[in-house]
């Protein structure tokens, strides 16, 4: 059985830029999770709301094309948030954005939150939890 996944906004910046930390191969740490998903570990959860973030750095061909990708070989789940989504967001102890990924991601039954910012997810463990994309 797969595991659904909610991949936040920078992990897929990390993974279309190819990005590093000082140390770590942060691109290929994002890329080893879609390619486990890609080998039927993984199904993605994706929202409008990292759609939306997304396009503020990546080009929307680039997103449409991972996105179409994902949705060929049916490893894609979408989620859109709604206005009681956002209202449960906006009561969270957290920065708000970080709270609606956390609110979608349980709206969509995500199993994990896969991120950068663990730190940012710590108040929102109820509702999903947040691990960082090489330790999944």
């Amino acid at each position: 059985m797969e595991t659904l996944i909610y991949p936040d906004t920078n992990f897929y910046i990390d993974y279309f830029e190819d990005r590093r930390d000082n140390i770590r191969p942060l691109g290929e740490f994002a890329f080893s999770v879609l390619k486990r998903t890609f080998k039927c570990e993984f199904k993605i959860v994706i929202s409008d709301l990292v759609i939306d973030e997304l396009e503020r750095h990546i080009s929307e061909q680039r997103i449409a094309h991972l996105v179409k990708e994902l949705e060929d070989v049916n490893k894609l789940v979408t989620v859109k948030q709604d206005y009681d989504d956002v209202e449960k967001a906006r009561i969270l102890p957290t920065h708000q954005d970080d709270a609606l990924h956390a609110v979608l991601a349980a709206k969509a039954g995500a199993k994990f939150l896969i991120t950068r910012n663990i730190q940012h997810f710590l108040n929102v463990r109820h509702l999903i939890q947040p691990i960082l994309p090489e330790n999944l």
